[in-house]
């Protein structure tokens, strides 16, 4: 059978989900540059299924407002 389309990356998507998107990956790294959830692949192992949106509550993870923002997730 065909694969099944994937639900839209939005702020409740975990991280995890975003980086396994070819699209939405690219996009996060753009957004996002070097924050440090994305280069610790033991934090993104610890906390890689946390909503995209919660992360921000965590300015030192390195998805803050402004990366949503970037990613037109907020306004």
């Amino acid at each position: 059978g065909e694969p099944r389309p994937r639900p839209p990356l939005t702020t409740q998507a975990s991280i995890e989900e975003w980086l396994a998107d070819p699209e939405g990956g690219a996009r996060l790294r753009h957004a996002a540059g070097a924050a440090p959830i994305l280069a610790d692949a033991e934090l993104r192992r610890v906390i890689g299924n946390f909503p995209l949106g919660r992360l921000a509550a965590f300015p030192a993870m390195g998805i803050t407002d402004e990366v949503l923002r970037k990613l037109g997730l907020t306004s």
